[in-house]
């Protein structure tokens, strides 16, 4: 039952190393092909990098995706495979684990919910765990007070924990997950309806209170030794996308944050949502001391507009009644189900249709996997010749990947 499957999987020390000495790349994705591209890109380039994976994509009832922890790690093993990647180059993360795909329900239940997350996410394997505990629950009004998201964030720690152990009992090899907090947290999945204004910067104060508060209620607690297995911090860095605009790192503004955890040497920061990031600010965001860079979004937006573009071709070659009508599928699924995207996407008729297809928030991941919308995709391919076509796909992904990696060369 505890079984730990440890191929592609480098080491905690390892990691760490790497973490503070040069950073390290988190592909936050489930998006196939773009792990296929990564993976391709890691092993070419003999580098290490983290694959993770949000509680919404997947958990114990599927998620988006229909995969539990156990599902996709062993999908990510298979594909590691394939490629002939490295055992040492990759380690598998969890990123918003707590209660945010039950984030609708009571507190009680969505902590419950969250605990089986987290206990199927460390039997998983999975060695890094963001756990987040910053959104209010049921009719709980927004944000939740710090202690709160504190107090909640520690109980899964200890169940994260109390599973590790478990596991240990059963393979005296096993190393246990790293650990990255945060109580102030980008929006999952980019910003929302009425959230277009310049993202706002943790102020160094507050970083401090929050790392204070969790030393405290660890020894409180009785388990001091707890802070030392928490590697990161997530902040808020200014940075950001929305549908209309980029905001790119303003430079110089995490210095103060990195001087904050010069009395914390085993922490780091963690920038999420580095999507669509310039390789200008991604290089300035490095030399102020941000050692994690979260990258989710760009990589599934590329793989949608190398099928726009192969929509074009195919309209331009082959006869009407060929095409595979894959934009006509996918706006479809999203028209039937508005959960998805609805939130995110205003304005008129003609520009939420806009929006669906070209937002760069990409709400449209969502859908990729319903089978009328993987059949299309299918069609699409098939109709422009197979896996003779597949390289335009991957390159597109591939040239994210690259901007991303060649920050830490």
């Amino acid at each position: 039952m505890y079984e730990q499957k440890k191929e592609y999987e480098m080491g905690r020390d390892q990691f760490l190393n790497c973490v503070k000495n040069n950073g390290i790349v988190s592909f936050c994705t489930a998006d196939l092909y773009a792990i296929h591209t990564v993976l391709q890109e890691i092993e070419q380039r003999n580098g290490y990098a983290v694959i993770e994976v949000t509680s919404n994509q997947v958990n114990p009832e599927g998620g988006y995706t229909g995969m539990n922890a156990m599902d996709f790690r062993n999908l990510l093993a298979s594909m590691a495979r394939h490629v002939g990647l490295e055992e040492n180059k990759l380690i598998l993360g969890g990123d918003h684990l707590g209660p945010l795909p039950w984030a609708n329900l009571p507190p009680t239940q969505a902590m419950e919910k969250a605990e089986i997350l987290i206990r199927e996410s460390v039997r998983a394997g999975f060695q890094k765990l963001h756990i987040d505990t910053t959104m209010p629950l049921g009719d709980e009004i927004s944000p939740p007070d710090e202690e709160v998201i504190t107090d909640r964030w520690i109980r899964l720690y200890q169940i994260a924990e109390e599973e590790a152990s478990l596991m240990a009992e059963q393979d005296p090899d096993y190393e246990k997950p790293v650990y990255v907090i945060g109580n102030e947290v980008p929006v999952a999945g980019g910003n929302p309806v009425g959230r277009e204004e310049i993202p706002q910067i943790t102020n160094p104060e507050s970083l401090k209170k929050t790392l204070c508060l969790y030393r405290e209620k660890f020894c409180k607690i009785g388990i001091p030794d707890a802070f030392e297995n928490i590697i990161a911090v997530v902040g808020d860095f200014g940075i950001g996308y929305s549908n209309r605009e980029i905001c790119e790192y303003p430079r110089g503004k995490a210095r103060k944050l990195t001087e904050v955890l010069q009395a914390y040497p085993h922490l780091v920061l963690e920038a999420h949502s580095t999507d669509f990031q310039s390789p200008e600010s991604l290089q300035a965001m490095k030399k102020d001391g941000i050692r994690i860079f979260k990258v989710g979004p760009e990589l599934s937006y590329a793989h949608r507009e190398a099928l726009l573009a192969l929509t074009r071709a195919e309209r331009k070659f082959l006869p009407r009644e060929c095409w595979a009508n894959f934009p006509e599928m996918l706006e479809q699924a999203m028209e039937n189900n508005p959960t998805y995207w609805e939130n995110w996407y205003h304005g008129t008729e003609a520009e939420q249709r806009n929006m669906r297809m070209h937002s760069r928030l990409n709400r449209d991941r969502y859908y990729m996997n319903l089978p009328e919308v993987k059949s299309a995709e299918e069609k699409l391919l098939n109709n422009l010749g197979g896996e003779e076509v597949l390289p335009f796909v991957f390159n597109g992904i591939g040239e994210v990947a690259e901007k991303y990696l060649e920050v830490l060369e």
